[in-house]
Parts: C-alpha cells; structure tokens; sequence
C-alpha cells in the first residue's frame, strides 16, 4: 500500500499552480523519501532518521506551498485599510516637527 506516495502526489497536485521548476529537487526528494517510508512500512517501520528526514522535507514543501498565500494576505488587509480611509492611493503622513520647532 502505497499511502504516503498518494498522499504526497494528491499535495502536489494541490499546489500545482504555485510550484515551479526550481521546486523539482524538493519534490523529487520528498517522492523519494515518501516511497521510502511505505517501503519500510511492510519491512517492519521506517527509522527515525527516515521519519526525521521525511518530515523536515514535508516542512519544506509546506513552506514553499505558503509563500505566494502569505503575500496574498498581506496586500490584501493594506488594501482593505486604504480602503476603510476612503480610498486613498498612499497613507496619510504626520507633519514633520523641526527641530527648530520642537525647541521652541
């Protein structure tokens, strides 16, 4: 039975528009490791080194599949608060204090 090479594959078949080429040595090496683990799976269990690897890779993977979501949320709320401001392109700024100003 091969569950974590279906469970990687149905992943990156749900990430498929954010990955690109410079991902391939990632997915390559997490289908690696995946099929390890179901391999060790009928053998008696996978080591703790290949749970630790596998793991960390999966990591990886994660973070490479969160970036543009990341990016996405944060253009988003400064859009929502230029908004709430009744639309304004920039944010307002406060006035300059001087130190000629200040001092006096």
């Amino acid at each position: 039975m091969d569950v974590q090479r279906e469970a990687l594959e149905r992943t990156i078949a749900a990430g498929a528009d954010v990955l690109t080429d410079k991902h391939a040595a990632l997915l390559a090496l997490c289908r690696e490791l995946a099929g390890q683990m179901d391999d060790a799976t009928t053998d008696g269990g996978p080591s703790t080194r290949l749970i630790a690897a596998y793991l960390s890779a999966l990591k990886d993977l994660g973070r490479a599949l969160a970036v543009p979501v990341e990016k996405e949320r944060v253009g988003g709320k400064l859009s929502q608060l230029r908004g709430i401001q009744g639309g304004a392109a920039t944010t307002p700024r406060r006035p300059r204090t001087t130190r000629k100003a200040a001092g006096a």
